[in-house]
């Protein structure tokens, strides 16, 4: 009998020991982009463009602003998981700062939200973007450049990917620019990774259009001072996928 209950004693130890260490299945979200990971990926090729190279290319808007629900100062978003709740971005006094979400679009054709969660300390905004998937609940965050979030990914012709990018604050030539590529067959979690990426201080980005699924065109500019005010001066550039 002793030894029945000291067997089952360490069965309960060894149990709670592997419960403790296996992995959390429950986990809902990923992180994408980090510097560490883009340091070990490609970097993008960059040419010189035209103007009209880039004019002629379609300006598209995958991205829209739904109606949603709103109450006592949060949004709700439906899923096939469940409605979220998400506390609304605002301004909580001098003692706590801005914080909270903001609804920045709806890409209907994958069916994903684009949010920013977003702070302040000391008088500096930090945010971060995810993608929220309506279909499995799962929440893809786009690590920052720097301390605010990117700008919404743009797709490819095909949806199959993404680039976004964010202009270094206060530098008039530098931006950084990320690719993510898409997999809607991929299980929840894997759906998005990160295959690319740029850093430059040769210029500022504009706009970027997508000409094919791997190769898009940038309106950079770089600001100048001239005659008691800023001004961009244009150039264009062709970026292609390793």
């Amino acid at each position: 009998m002793k030894n029945l209950f000291l067997i089952l004693l360490l069965a309960s130890i060894g149990l709670n020991i592997y419960a403790q260490k296996k992995p959390n299945s429950s986990k809902k979200e990923v992180m994408l982009g980090t510097t560490e990971a883009f340091e070990r990926l490609p970097k993008l090729r960059v040419s010189a463009a035209s103007a009209t190279a880039f004019n002629q290319l379609p300006s598209p808007k995958a991205w829209t602003m739904p109606h949603i629900e709103t109450e006592n100062g949060h949004f709700y978003l439906q899923t096939a998981k469940g409605k979220q709740k998400f506390k609304a971005y605002s301004d909580g006094g001098a003692s706590k700062g801005w914080n909270g979400y903001e609804l920045l679009g709806f890409l209907p054709r994958l069916k994903y939200y684009a949010i920013s969660n977003n702070s302040s300390a000391e008088g500096i905004g930090f945010g971060q973007l995810f993608l929220l998937d309506t279909q499995t609940g799962f929440r893809y965050n786009i690590a920052s450049f720097g301390d605010w979030h990117v700008g919404l990914p743009l797709p490819s012709v095909n949806y199959l990917n993404f680039v976004y990018y964010d202009n270094t604050a206060y530098q008039h030539k530098n931006t950084d620019i990320g690719i993510l590529q898409f997999n809607p067959k991929a299980p929840a979690g894997k759906a998005w990774k990160a295959i690319a990426s740029l850093h430059s201080d040769d210029f500022a980005v504009e706009e970027i259009r997508w000409a094919s699924d791997s190769v898009f065109y940038i309106k950079g500019y770089e600001e100048v001072y001239q005659q008691q005010k800023w001004l961009k001066n244009y150039s264009y550039y062709k970026v292609e996928l390793p």
